[in-house]
């Protein structure tokens, strides 16, 4: 029986044939062999045509293993026959097999079959290896995707130049070696978040992407099992996975602040209300990106998001931009337009800079926020809306109002629920995150690998940043383009931005330990004016290494060397001994 089986798979050359003799030099193989290696014939030691071979194979009780014949290529060797004088194998490519049930991976040197392992997930499975071949994946992703068992072995990159994988988290993965997510959309309709991991080798190369797929429109049908079921906290279950989307889609998630946590907290709680909202924050803080956020969390938002920036249109234009026109309204109105609150029906409009806008203009806006409804220019029948507004502003309002640039009762029918983005200085722990972030998204457009030393990230995070994350942005940008190193180091950095770091941190130092001249700089019998300067120095440096915690970073910011400051403060103990 067992003849007759490798007479088959001779034949049929299904797997790669070789039997060896008492010494070890091969007496009989077929063509799938001579396939694999090339220069195989008979007489030939095993090992010149196969030198991962180990002889003490032939000694154990293990009669399959994985063979490792280049970093990508990987034989499976099953041992049929160890007799003394022929010892007969099988050898197959474990990425050849065509039918998903029989996919391999090697854990060690110990086959181990695959699919078992992710049939077992409840979320879809896929499998790639560090070039994006896809080696593997469940019955759960054919069912989700609508493809089927022929994209094994074909490359990610392939497959969505054909239009059948969307741009997806894989790709993010091989291009930043870190994990990503993304939400798409497989050409049978059926979106999906995708979450990708990378698995490296000792060597730190990867050889891995895991990704598990899940199903949005499953994850919504939980949801409505959840309201039949009349449980209490629906809503903020899909709330919370709704915002998670929303942070993941638009990179939000560098921050660990307090400040942010609530931020989000506050988006969280009224995503599910189609309210009004004031975003309030400095230039540059990320006030569009947050009504973005707001956007894309909603439970339902089938309509567009409107980005009006109202201190770009002019006045005279204003109007009909917002509302549209009717036909023969004015000279030119040839025919009706529909303004950008019609744009927005049953989704967002961002009113950008509405400190901007027209006293006028105002009350009209105010209509529409209180009865849903407006009348383009000309217009004699009321058009009803349903959109949310959200306005943002870097001015105080609440100042203009006191000035009368601004209407009361438009203020406070949109502050029901105020947001307030705040600046990076005052959330110094999310810089960091920030700038990493930034960091290797500008290194995947310009192709470089550059990164920031220690001593240049302190003076980063030390740095006020008045124009928040839009001068992060460009400011990184700016030092991948100019530094000349892949390290970028503190001389990389602009001037101005060190010179400032430098000021406040003494400035601070002085207005805490000289706000009181006479306090401090008292005159003693025996104090020489040496002496004075001497233990002024020395509690300065003090209160720096308490402020920033180390030497290292206290000379950094009173702009000398750490050896200055350990002489320094040598210097003061002995004094302090000679007036003891």
């Amino acid at each position: 029986m067992r003849n007759q089986y490798l007479r088959e798979i001779k034949e049929q050359n299904s797997w790669a044939y070789i039997a060896v003799g008492h010494n070890n030099k091969i007496i009989d193989y077929n063509d799938k062999a001579a396939s694999y290696f090339p220069n195989i014939k008979y007489e030939e030691l095993l090992l010149d045509i196969l030198p991962q071979f180990q002889l003490k194979w032939l000694r154990d009780k293990v009669n399959k293993r994985i063979i490792r014949t280049h970093s990508e290529d990987r034989l499976m060797l099953e041992f049929i026959s160890k007799d003394t004088q022929c010892k007969k194998m099988l050898l197959n490519d474990i990425f050849e097999f065509k039918n998903v049930s029989n996919l391999w991976c090697e854990i060690g040197q110990t086959p181990i079959n695959l699919q078992p392992f992710i049939e077992c997930y409840d979320d879809a499975v896929l499998i790639t290896n560090g070039k994006g071949i896809i080696r593997a994946f469940n019955n759960k992703f054919i069912q989700l995707s609508g493809l089927n068992e022929d994209i094994i072995n074909k490359s990610i990159y392939s497959l969505e130049e054909e239009g059948a994988i969307p741009h997806c988290a894989i790709v993010d993965v091989i291009e930043s070696r870190e994990s990503h997510n993304s939400l798409i959309k497989f050409s049978n309709g059926i979106e999906a978040i995708i979450t990708s991991t990378p698995l490296y080798d000792k060597n730190k190369n990867l050889i891995r992407i895991t990704s598990t797929i899940r199903n949005v429109t499953k994850i919504n049908g939980l949801y409505q099992r959840l309201s039949s079921e009349k449980c209490q906290n629906k809503r903020e279950f899909f709330s919370k996975v709704k915002l998670r989307e929303a942070i993941d889609k638009l990179n939000l998630g560098t921050y660990k602040s307090e400040r942010m946590r609530e931020v989000f907290n506050v988006i969280e709680n009224i995503l599910g209300y189609n309210l009004p909202l004031l975003i309030t924050g400095e230039s540059g803080t990320g006030k569009t990106t947050m009504a973005k956020c707001i956007y894309f969390g909603r439970l339902k938002s089938e309509g567009e998001f409107i980005h009006v920036n109202c201190s770009a249109i002019p006045e005279s234009l204003m109007e009909s931009e917002l509302f549209g026109y009717e036909k023969g309204s004015f000279t030119g109105a040839e025919k009706l337009k529909k303004g950008l609150f019609e744009a927005a029906e049953n989704g967002v409009i961002l009113l950008d800079e509405i400190g901007e806008m027209q006293l006028g203009l105002q009350a009209k806006i105010l209509n529409v926020i209180q009865e849903k409804k407006f009348y383009r220019v000309g217009g004699t029948k009321p058009v009803e809306i349903n959109a949310q507004v959200i306005a943002a502003t870097n001015q105080d309002l609440k100042k203009l109002v006191e000035k009368g640039l601004f209407r009361k009762d438009l203020y406070f029918r949109l502050n029901v629920i105020p947001l307030n983005i705040p600046p990076l200085r005052d959330r110094k722990e999310d810089i960091p995150l920030l700038i990493e972030q930034v960091l290797k998204e500008m290194n995947a457009k310009y192709n470089t690998r550059k990164s920031i030393d220690t001593k240049a990230m302190d003076i980063l995070v030390a740095y006020d940043w008045p124009g928040n994350i839009r001068e992060v942005r460009n400011l990184v940008e700016r030092m991948i383009l100019l530094s000349k190193h892949d390290l970028i180091i503190v001389n990389d950095l602009q001037a101005d931005i060190t010179h400032q770091v430098k000021i406040n941190s003494i400035d601070e130092i002085k207005q805490e330990y000289m706000g009181d001249e006479n306090s401090i700089l008292q005159l003693e019998d025996g104090k020489t004016l040496k002496n004075m300067i001497t233990e002024l120095e020395n509690k300065i440096i003090d209160r720096a290494i308490e402020k920033y915690g180390s030497v290292k970073k206290a000379s950094m910011a009173l702009g000398i060397d750490e050896s200055t400051i350990t002489r320094k403060r040598r210097k003061n103990e002995i004094l302090k001994r000679e007036y003891s």
